[in-house]
């Protein structure tokens, strides 16, 4: 079981104590989308992936109602990491990455994402582009 399954767990016990149902439902239904996957161990990294789809339908259903506030988004946003920004990306493949011993510099992304989780990796690859 991964950290966020965990911390899940204790988040969905703790709100049932402290009375908080509405988070509880949110908790229950990411736990849900999470355990109904196909692959039932999943990594930290499949489980943000997971996170972040959940967060794009709920702002685009958001949208569509002309909703301005979401309990289910902020309960999933306290899982995903923090966002890096894209001029911490770029400090840290010029830093870290010498292009010259990659066979291409695609290469990259796979390094960047393994050292920053979660990052979308269109966003790595529009940053390499710009090197």
């Amino acid at each position: 079981m991964n950290k966020i399954m965990e911390q899940l767990d204790v988040d969905i016990r703790t709100n049932i104590l402290a009375g908080s149902p509405g988070v509880v439902a949110a908790l229950k239904v990411i736990k849900g989308e999470l355990q109904r996957q196909p692959k039932k161990d999943l990594s930290e990294e499949e489980s943000i992936k997971i996170l972040r789809k959940l967060e794009r339908n709920e702002i685009e259903t958001m949208r569509l109602k002309g909703i301005v506030k979401s309990l289910f988004l902020d309960v999933v946003k306290t899982f995903l990491p923090s966002e890096v920004s894209e001029g911490d990306i770029l400090k840290w493949i010029l830093l870290n990455i010498n292009f010259a011993e990659l066979k291409n510099k695609y290469q990259a992304i796979g390094i960047v994402k393994k050292n920053f989780p979660g990052v979308d990796g269109k966003v790595v690859k529009d940053i390499i582009n710009k090197i």
